[in-house]
């Protein structure tokens, strides 16, 4: 009788500490915690973590740490997104890599019949925007409808009321930018630029051009360099947010890791390719209040739940990799976790709480 009620008090007691916030998703003093996963991180959607084992395809909830099999015999699942109660990804387990969409928990599992490149696709409303090769096509949800929009581009991004494409008009020295309406119509050429495109990217009512300039005859300066633009939607309003130059091409200045976040945009700053001479840097998103926030910063970074965040692999005294952060004004750097008690795969932020997956040995 005495170890039934203990057993009773225990259950009722582990309910009590659920609900009051000692679940498994309840982070530790420093906001974070450890994910363990049996196989290969995929992604996160509405709080369920897509893994695999062997050729199966898993989710995890992060409240419970409940998992279970959503496909069997599948290996392919990339490059995945949520919409509308369906989650898109590319299937790579052929050579092709085909455009598929299932219900979170596996079920209603369709192909929509056309292959993308490199994961570029973007769902927005009852539309997928997809890249294949050089060609920018436009696809229902449902997989009917498949138009050509637009050949010969470089990049695209689609924005809460445009699609954005970018593309060589005379290869890497001569680039032009152009909209669309969601709906395919209206294609409008808005900029056209003297330099290579790297990048662009869509935030508030701006699209930026991450743009290289080869020749120093590109360059008022007669500099080789790199730059970020910005131009409104409608065309108007372009100007240069950021600009690096150098006086030769071993020393050309190059931007990378580009990351919007809360109306700043962070980057690196590094001399040539191959130098290890790189610096963080942020600037408003109209291109005022410049700062450089750490020099000999060589590591690929986020900036997630507030923070910066970047792993460092420690050779010395033992290999390892430990994850650190900066505040978002650069004043706090310091570890977040190091001798991790596993072997680290990634990490991504729900809900302020930072994720730190790690695969159980």
């Amino acid at each position: 009788m005495v170890k039934k009620l203990f057993a009773v008090l225990s259950v009722i007691l582990c309910t009590i500490l659920v609900l009051v916030g000692c679940s498994p998703n309840r982070p530790n003093q420093d906001g974070y915690r450890f994910l363990n996963l049996s196989g290969s991180f995929h992604a996160e959607h509405n709080g369920w973590v897509y893994y695999s084992v062997g050729l199966n395809l898993y989710r995890q909830n992060l409240d419970i740490g409940q998992s279970s099999r959503v496909i069997t015999g599948f290996a392919g699942f990339q490059h995945s997104t949520y919409s509308d109660g369906w989650i898109y990804f590319t299937d790579i387990s052929f050579t092709d890599a085909t455009l598929r969409r299932m219900r979170p928990d596996g079920s209603e599992l369709m192909s929509l019949g056309v292959q993308v490149s490199d994961g570029l696709f973007a769902v927005t409303g009852a539309r997928i925007f997809y890249q294949n090769s050089s060609n920018l096509y436009m696809i229902n949800t449902d997989g009917t409808g498949n138009t050509n929009l637009i050949m010969g581009i470089a990049e695209f991004v689609v924005s809460q009321n445009h699609v954005f494409i970018a593309r060589h008009v005379e290869f890497f020295f001569l680039s032009e930018f152009i909209r669309f309406d969601l709906d395919g119509d209206n294609q409008t050429t808005i900029l056209t630029l003297p330099s290579g495109i790297l990048d662009i990217f869509a935030y508030g009512d701006y699209l930026y051009i991450h743009s290289r300039h080869f020749l120093p005859s590109q360059t008022p300066s007669g500099l080789h360099g790199d730059i970020l633009h910005r131009v409104r939607w409608d065309g108007l309003n372009q100007e240069v947010i950021f600009n690096i130059t150098a006086i030769d091409f071993l020393q050309l200045r190059i931007l990378d890791n580009i990351r919007f976040y809360d109306g700043f945009i962070y980057f690196r700053v590094a001399i040539g390719s191959l130098s290890n001479e790189r610096s963080l840097n942020r600037v408003r998103v109209d291109g005022t209040s410049h700062q450089k926030l750490a020099d000999d910063f060589l590591d690929d970074f986020e900036v997630i739940s507030g923070r910066i965040i970047y792993h460092r692999l420690i050779t010395s005294p033992s290999l390892e990799i430990e994850l650190w952060g900066f505040s978002l004004d650069g004043n706090i750097h310091r570890r977040i976790v190091g001798n991790m008690p596993g072997l680290y795969l990634t990490h991504f932020a729900v809900d302020n709480i930072l994720f730190i997956v790690l695969l159980s040995l």
